[in-house]
């Protein structure tokens, strides 16, 4: 998966910052399960990505919650059929994004898309281990080249920084 996030956010439009990572995580998370043979048929991997772009940009300050984190419980809530009545998933994708911001506000720090996207990423593997027939990947990492680019870099203390 951070293989494809890496690729996705070389693209020269896309940006910095902004609500297109909140529907990039789920994106990448159906396609890295079917291209893991699993069955997610076009059209869900398609609406999975239009529900990430419901979350508008600002919402981890604004409303409390990472859009990436949020992109991870709309990426399992399409892998499980997970709908507002199915009691046991439902609850099972609020605890999953429950956990994803957790993750995340470990640091305290300003937002940064690539990190928390990454962050959001790892652990929907983690998780994705006891919960789907073929775990997602996410064995990639990261070495930050946008640090220059992001004015409120936490440089050091950012698991992507390049370490000396």
């Amino acid at each position: 998966m951070i293989a494809l996030m890496k690729c996705i956010r070389a693209n020269r439009r896309f940006p910095l910052h902004g609500p297109e990572h909140h529907a990039m995580v789920p994106g990448i998370m159906l396609a890295t399960y079917r291209n893991l043979g699993g069955d997610v048929r076009e059209e869900t991997l398609l609406f999975a990505i239009e529900r990430g772009t419901r979350m508008p940009g600002g919402s981890c300050g604004y409303m409390g919650a990472c859009g990436a984190a949020v992109g991870v419980g709309v990426g399992f809530s399409a892998l499980l059929g997970s709908t507002p009545l199915a009691s046991k998933t439902r609850a099972r994708v609020n605890r999953i994004v429950a956990e994803v911001l957790q993750k995340i506000a470990e640091r305290d720090a300003p937002r940064c898309c690539q990190r928390e996207s990454y962050i959001a990423l790892k652990e929907a593997e983690r998780i994705s281990r006891g919960l789907l027939d073929r775990p997602l990947v996410a064995r990639e990492s990261i070495l930050c080249a946008q640090s220059g680019l992001n004015k409120e870099c936490i440089k050091g203390a950012c698991p992507l920084y390049p370490r000396q």
